[in-house]
């Protein structure tokens, strides 16, 4: 049992910690497109600054809650349960 707590915890925090991340490699990969903006972004930094100038510090959180709810603790929990 505590493997699997341990497990869901581990994975609800590595979601909150990578998921800022991977919504800017998202909005870089998608070149602007998700907000309507056209290509706008010149780099990361350029993306954060414009992410959350114009949409706030929430935009780069956008989805997290239904990724930590479905994904993260279920993947996380059953593999780290798998090694004992």
């Amino acid at each position: 049992r505590q493997s699997i707590l341990a497990g869901s915890l581990a994975g609800l925090m590595q979601q909150a910690l990578c998921y800022p991340f991977e919504t800017v490699r998202t909005r870089l990969s998608l070149g602007g497109a998700a907000t309507g903006l056209g290509k706008s972004y010149s780099g990361i930094f350029d993306c954060v600054a414009k992410t959350v100038r114009i949409e706030g510090i929430a935009a780069i959180y956008k989805g997290l809650v239904a990724s930590c709810i479905y994904g993260a603790p279920v993947r996380h929990s059953f593999s780290l349960q798998s090694y004992d």
